[in-house]
């Protein structure tokens, strides 16, 4: 209950505000990922230990952008934007195609892309944390945390 409820008030949220962007690590992602170098200190720990795997991972991001414009085209995407993230570093952003095809305008670092239907499994993910840390359980009622959601059905 608390999950669907959530995702509904996000969604709603993030459709008044406007606020999208796409996130597929190694495929689509959002480029404005400056933040993202501040995240390597959660970063898990490599699961590759070859010293040289970033070298060998940096050799391979020709065939990647080859592989997304591939991908852009196959499936008549307009434009997308990915990022490449080893050990929590963003170490390459990536973009194809056009934002706007009436304007014929590319895709660039600082292009916005809607979220879709994503906000389901972000918003599921942070509830699923927030109960592993103890901040709330799943059998709650949503008004609890949202309480603006205390009328809805």
């Amino acid at each position: 209950m608390l999950v669907r409820a959530l995702h509904t008030w996000g969604a709603s949220l993030l459709t008044r505000m406007r606020a999208s962007s796409v996130l597929l690590l190694a495929t689509l992602a959002f480029p404005a990922f400056a933040h993202a170098q501040s995240l390597s200190s959660h970063a898990p720990p490599p699961a590759f230990t070859d010293p040289a795997r970033v070298a060998k991972l940096e050799r391979a991001i020709p065939a990647i952008d080859s592989l997304m414009r591939a991908f852009a085209t196959r499936n008549r995407v307009p434009g997308i934007a990915y990022g490449i993230i080893i050990d929590g570093k963003v170490i390459h952003i990536g973009t194809a195609g056009l934002r706007d095809v009436k304007a014929n305008a590319p895709v660039d670092t600082n292009t916005v892309f809607r979220i879709a239907s994503m906000t389901k499994s972000f918003t599921a993910l942070s509830i699923l944390k927030l109960r592993d840390e103890g901040k709330l359980s799943l059998d709650d009622p949503a008004e609890k945390y949202v309480p603006e959601l205390k009328g809805l059905k």
